[in-house]
């Protein structure tokens, strides 16, 4: 599941922002910005004062801060026109977890969610939270074999669809002899008839079986296990707690931080998912902000493992924080490889801070070539090829050479229609502007269309293998 999608389902019924009186709001501890001795270290504190995080379950703190507000919209569905007060949202919220106690669904268990964005999606999501169960959000994008993998992966032992894919996780589940119940989201008759229930006659429940007493460890228990690549890899299950959740709600509560749509930043699932935002006082062209109250920075470099200070050069950014992941289900050695000893989660990304502590993304880790033990960035490359105005679209690639140099960059360009731009002329314009290692040595080829995922990302692996076929043919 995407980082802004999940983002948006935990925040949703949170519409209106805490009130200063909220019982959550506590007293934050002032701290100058930054001592001599972290900018020394390369450790680089956030500029925002630090919160008080409490140690609550995510269903108690969302509720709680909608006290105030219970008679007003907390969402439309888009589709319907339909409005749900916080009242409603909640009162739903623990129908549905009385009704998955009666299907004796407990804490530890894991439920699976393959929906579009609905109304019926955060409520599944806190109503499973609330009773101390696990939910493990599933792309609705994903076929039959994708959505079982994450089923099986996670222990899934019931699954709540959307009518919309219904077919492809009645698929999935026969290879998930674990899944005992499939709730329907909008079930039909038929849909009942065979054996699969219906989310809204769950929703009927009287809520006399909500488990009111069950103890839930904010910092230990797993409220929602999203699946991510992090920084190489085939998808993990990512171990968020209630506490890592509740963190960066508190975080991002801060008054100097609007979260309000202007949602600018950096995260990943692995960080609950926000580490930095641009502050309402001041944008910086081309950075992800700084970072958000309780979170540590530093920028390592990539050659010596050294933490570079502000205005230090490239590498690659680490990050620190109450919202910091407990780890990957079931797989220790993706977690050591992410989280080092000392608490550090390594994002795979690289990138560059100034003097005020603003970061800037330059590019992915495992997307750099390596052209005789030097770093090319690909992104450096397409950005420099973008400037020629016949350009539409570009992708650069390391393409395999020898044992001595590794590989070479090779680009991938489309250009607008009717262009008469010749490869010698894009070949010379890169060589007069880039040192001799991040030369096009590997190639240069036009293409019509450069391969993208659904979110607008270069598929290098696509690209790659194509050039590879072309060069094995």
């Amino acid at each position: 599941m995407g980082v802004s999608r999940f983002l948006s389902a935990v925040r949703l019924p949170i519409l209106p922002r805490l009130a200063l009186s909220s019982p959550h709001v506590l007293p934050r501890v002032l701290r100058p910005l930054a001592s001599p001795r972290n900018y020394c270290s390369g450790v680089i504190r956030s500029p925002f004062d630090d919160v008080e995080i409490p140690e609550v379950s995510l269903s108690q703190y969302v509720f709680e801060a909608q006290e105030p507000y219970a008679g007003k919209p907390a969402m439309v569905d888009g589709i319907s026109g339909a409005s749900y007060t916080h009242g409603e949202f909640r009162e739903q919220c623990h129908q549905l977890g009385s009704a998955l106690t009666r299907l004796d669904v407990t804490k530890g268990d894991v439920v699976g969610l393959v929906s579009p964005n609905c109304p019926e999606f955060p409520v599944t999501f806190f109503a499973v939270a609330s009773i101390g169960a696990t939910i493990t959000t599933v792309s609705s994008a994903y076929l039959a074999d994708g959505i079982a993998t994450q089923l099986v992966n996670s222990g899934s032992s019931v699954v709540v669809a959307h009518k919309g894919v219904l077919a492809a996780v009645v698929e999935a589940c026969k290879q998930c002899p674990k899944v005992r119940h499939v709730i329907v989201i909008h079930a039909t008759p038929d849909d009942e008839k065979a054996g699969l229930l219906s989310f809204h006659k769950l929703l009927k429940d009287d809520g006399k079986r909500f488990p009111h007493s069950v103890k839930i460890n904010p910092k230990e228990d797993v409220a929602v296990l999203p699946y991510s690549s992090g920084t190489t890899g085939l998808p993990k299950g990512v171990m968020l707690t209630h506490y890592n959740l509740v963190a960066n709600l508190h975080q991002l509560q801060h008054k100097e931080i609007s979260t309000l749509g202007d949602n600018l930043g950096f995260g990943m699932t692995e960080t609950s998912p926000v580490t930095h935002v641009t502050p309402k006082t001041k944008f910086v062209m081309g950075s992800t902000g700084v970072a958000i109250p309780n979170t540590l920075t530093k920028i390592v470099d990539l050659n010596t493992g050294q933490t570079l200070p502000p205005n230090g050069g490239e590498g690659e950014l680490c990050v620190k924080g109450p919202q910091v992941m407990k780890g990957y289900f079931n797989n220790e050695e993706a977690t050591r490889a992410t989280i080092d000893l000392e608490g550090w989660l390594h994002t795979g990304d690289i990138a560059k801070m100034d003097g005020d502590r603003n970061v800037f993304i330059v590019d992915r880790l495992k997307e750099l070539i390596k052209v005789k033990g030097l770093q090319v960035a690909p992104a450096e490359l397409e950005d420099l090829i973008r400037q020629l105005p016949d350009v539409a679209d570009v992708g650069v690639v390391g393409m395999p050479v020898d044992h001595a140099s590794g590989e070479a960059p090779r680009a991938f360009v489309v250009l607008t229609p009717g262009s008469q731009l010749s490869l010698k002329t894009i070949e010379n314009f890169v060589e007069c502007k880039v040192a001799p290692h991040k030369k096009l040595s590997g190639g240069l080829e036009y293409v019509e269309a450069i391969p993208r995922s659904p979110t607008g990302k270069i598929l290098r692996r696509e690209l790659k293998a194509m050039a590879l076929s072309r060069m094995t043919q």
